[in-house]
């Protein structure tokens, strides 16, 4: 019994030790891991671990890159929280975050000046220049040359030239907000003519030489980038000798002028939204071999409105009034512009424009864009209206379509033909200045594309006009109906640019002759190669096709003509 009573009691005690262990397991999630806290196991040299007895619990105390402190990574177990850890670090052991990374754009190497100089068939040299020296820190001097001639291309008569631009400028600026300029510029041109007929018998080939100079001094204000204020000053001088042997052809012209100029800009009180004024006022005089002086002026004062709604609008307003005496007529104009910009998506942009314009050419505008003149001319005001619509797609960075619809009715319009003389019949000599009432209708389209950035680019427009004078007096001479321009460029290299440029001028109407000056394509090409850090080389050829062709009814033009030089950068 006593045997029997133990052998019961020992089962009874094994039976209560299994039923404490089952219930121990059934606590732990059937695992048999011991039962220990998450936040005192200690995981080293292993960033990413997995426990399934660990079902997303914190795993505190490890960083592989700490970026406030760092821990010796040796140290014995711990069960110390974050906050104790970070106590316990010595101030010298603690260490800054990790910069940003940063991409930093590199600045192209700076150059003080360079020369191009070439030499061309026809004895033709070119020099092309620029230099600027830095006195210190807010001043610099500059200085840009631009030199041409040629010996001539005709056969039956002298056909040389001369073009020479010289600027100097010194810029200064006295404080952040400041600059202050002086720029002084020489020209000097000098033009072999055509002969106007034999029955003058200059006995040589007539020419004219211009020289012009001019000073100015600008001072500018920039508060921001929507406010600041230009005033300007300058004065100039400009003078033609035409020599034609001993003729009623030869003469003189000599005129003088003086401007100043004002332009201030500021902020609206709505967001996107500027206000401005500006004007001007020049007054100069002209005389000529048979004429006394006779004295001009323009002036005009305007207000400026300009303002962006909703990021996709744009609205350019300009409201002005002008006077302008051009010797024999005083009149005071309406100078208005309004321009409206609308973008649609971000791709597509409308713009309309509408203007009324004013404007006196000098005599120095007349006689660099027709070199041909006479020395008797005299000076018209004009006042256009005209009205533009266009429209232009940008599908992708760095190309834009882009097409458009321009009318113009001008009062007064400028336009040059041919003076007749009558010796033993009449004849023609040098153009003249006339004016009369015109309308200009205008269509015209062009693309832009830049297909590899830095490497290949080009631009092409193409336009058709319709150039007319009031009261049935047909088109405007020598004013084209068709027009086609366009360049491309390819860099095959960092070292290498290949250039093309193209024009084409359709026919022209010549009152004084029974047939049209016929129209010409000139085709040019250049290519520039880096031989060394600072030194290169270049060739280029202009009318590669050989056109023989006219601008001005007369006179013709230079056929295909080759050029090389060499470039220089210090």
């Amino acid at each position: 019994m006593i045997k029997s009573g133990y052998a019961f009691f020992l089962v009874l005690l094994v039976a209560l030790l299994f039923a404490e262990g089952a219930h121990a397991q059934s606590g732990n999630q059937n695992t048999l891991l011991p039962e220990i806290d998450p936040q005192d196991i200690e995981i080293r040299s292993e960033f990413r671990a997995r426990f399934p007895g660990l079902r997303r619990q914190p795993i505190l105390g490890f960083n592989p890159r700490p970026r406030v402190f760092q821990i010796d990574p040796n140290r014995l177990p711990f069960m110390e929280t974050r906050d104790q850890v970070v106590a316990n670090v010595p101030v010298s052991q603690l260490s800054r975050p990790l910069p940003p990374l940063q991409s930093v754009i590199g600045i192209p190497e700076r150059y003080n000046g360079f020369v191009k100089a070439g030499f061309g068939s026809f004895i033709t040299p070119e020099i092309e220049g620029f230099y600027t020296h830095q006195l210190n820190n807010q001043s610099l001097l500059s200085s840009a040359l631009d030199y041409r001639s040629s010996d001539g291309h005709l056969d039956d008569q002298a056909s040389g030239f001369r073009f020479l631009k010289w600027d100097a400028e010194y810029i200064t600026k006295p404080s952040k907000d400041l600059l202050v300029s002086a720029r002084t510029s020489v020209n000097s041109d000098f033009n072999n003519l055509f002969d106007p007929s034999p029955q003058f018998n200059l006995g040589s080939t007539p020419t004219n030489e211009y020289l012009g100079l001019n000073g100015k001094v600008s001072i500018k204000k920039i508060k921001n980038a929507l406010e600041s204020w230009k005033l300007e000053f300058d004065a100039g001088l400009f003078a033609v000798d035409l020599n034609a042997g001993g003729s009623t052809l030869t003469g003189e012209v000599n005129e003088q002028y003086i401007r100043g100029t004002f332009e201030s800009r500021w902020v609206g009180s709505r967001l996107n939204e500027t206000y401005g004024i500006k004007g001007y006022a020049k007054a100069g005089q002209f005389e000529t071999t048979l004429t006394n002086a006779q004295s001009w002026a323009d002036v005009k004062a305007a207000f400026v409105y300009n303002r962006l709604i909703d990021y996709s609008t744009r609205i350019e307003a300009e409201g002005g009034v002008q006077y302008i005496s051009d010797g024999i007529n005083n009149n005071i104009y309406i100078a208005p512009r309004l321009s409206i910009t609308h973008s649609l998506k971000e791709t597509l942009e409308i713009k309309g424009t509408g203007y009324g314009a004013p404007e006196l050419k000098t005599i120095q505008d007349h006689y660099q864009a027709n070199r041909f003149l006479g020395f008797n001319n005299a000076l018209r005001q004009t006042y256009t209206i005209g009205a533009t619509g266009e429209i232009a797609l940008t599908a992708l960075d760095g190309n834009r379509i882009f097409g458009g619809v321009n009318y113009e009715f001008i009062n007064n319009y400028n336009f040059y033909q041919r003076g007749v003389a009558t010796l033993i019949n009449q004849v023609n000599t040098f153009y003249t200045i006339n004016s009369g009432d015109a309308s200009i209708f205008k269509i015209y389209a062009g693309i832009s594309q830049q297909l590899v950035p830095q490497k290949f680019w080009f631009d092409a427009q193409a336009y058709v006009r319709s150039p007319r004078l009031s009261g049935g007096g047909g088109d405007i001479p020598f004013e084209e109906r068709l027009g086609i321009n366009g360049a491309v460029s390819f860099k095959p290299s960092s070292k290498v640019l290949l250039e093309s440029w193209v024009d084409y001028v359709g026919k022209r109407e010549d009152p004084l002759s029974t047939t049209d000056l016929s129209a010409f394509f000139l085709v040019n090409f250049k290519i520039e190669a880096e031989i060394a850090k600072n030194f290169g080389a270049y060739a280029k050829a202009l009318n590669l096709l050989d056109e023989d062709y006219e601008v001005w009814q007369g006179y013709t033009e230079r056929s295909a003509q080759f050029f090389v030089g060499i470039t220089y950068k210090f």
